[in-house]
């Protein structure tokens, strides 16, 4: 990472917050996310603003280890994407799309990556799998009995998902969505009561449809980001072979000579050989007269 991306990283840092004793190791730890997975995400600038955005959001990860949680963050995004289909950057998206609605109603941070991962690998649209998510979760928390109606649930069974819901959200969202994917007699209120709650049938139903038939991945997921999120092995692994190939060696060379050029010292140097050379031009010329 050129010295100028990382001054640009610490700007960024201070624009969305990082406090000025802690922009220095915020840096260095973005500098890592940089070469791990900055290709991915277009360069430095987005995945500065990816990364700290997603820690403002997810405030019950968030601690005072402005470095460390950054670093486990790249890291979930980087072990998440190297077990199936989905894409770091994939990843973040529905994560940053779904968590201001999830946060708040109890999801945990780890369930949020989770169920994005799963639907990043499930081909679902990140902005209309977000949306319809969003808005099942929160009406699913509002009005459970709703839910188990449509569904054609027993009395038992509602007062069961009643509890679920109270407890684990989630675990109530793939309960309905296998509901919904093994379809039956019981289910066919539900698209009506999506249109009646305002909640876009089409989105929803093929989110659900998609995740009721892969509730295992979703819970093996939930899983594996509980464990990415609580360590950086998986990120400095990833640094490390990127950071130690010919490619890196190339850029290493060319950051060095920038930031050889951009040096106040080098600048004094250049300075003076261009007024030296300016002075000799000059007596050339006048000899020539």
């Amino acid at each position: 990472t050129s010295l100028v991306d990382q001054l640009q990283i610490a700007q960024i840092g201070g624009q969305l917050g990082i406090a000025n004793n802690q922009l220095e190791t915020f840096t260095e730890s973005v500098d890592v996310l940089n070469v791990s997975l900055g290709d991915q995400f277009g360069g430095v600038e987005e995945i500065t603003r990816v990364i700290a955005g997603l820690r403002n959001v997810l405030t019950d990860f968030r601690t005072d280890d402005v470095s460390g949680d950054v670093l486990k963050l790249g890291n979930a995004l980087n072990f998440l994407e190297a077990q199936g289909a989905a894409t770091a950057p994939t990843i973040a998206e529905f994560v940053n799309r779904i968590s201001g609605t999830a946060i708040p109603l109890g999801v945990t941070t780890e369930e949020i990556f989770g169920l994005s991962t799963a639907l990043a690998e499930l081909n679902i649209n990140p902005e209309r799998g977000a949306t319809a998510i969003s808005s099942l979760l929160i009406e699913i928390a509002r009005a459970p009995d709703v839910f188990a109606k449509s569904l054609g649930f027993s009395k038992k069974e509602t007062e069961d998902f009643a509890e679920l819901v109270n407890k684990d959200l989630v675990g109530a969202l793939a309960l309905v969505s296998k509901t919904i994917a093994e379809g039956g007699d019981g289910t066919k209120n539900f698209a009506q009561t999506l249109d009646d709650i305002g909640i876009g049938r089409q989105g929803a139903i093929e989110a659900l449809g998609k995740l009721g038939g892969n509730t295992e991945l979703l819970t093996l997921r939930i899983k594996e980001s509980g464990v990415a999120l609580q360590a950086t092995d998986s990120v400095y692994a990833e640094f490390d072979k990127k950071n130690n190939n010919a490619a890196a060696a190339v850029a290493k060379l060319q950051n060095s000579i920038v930031n050889l050029i951009a040096s106040e010292g080098a600048q004094d140097a250049i300075e003076g050989v261009a007024k030296a050379v300016t002075g000799l031009v000059t007596i050339l010329g006048e000899g020539l007269k």
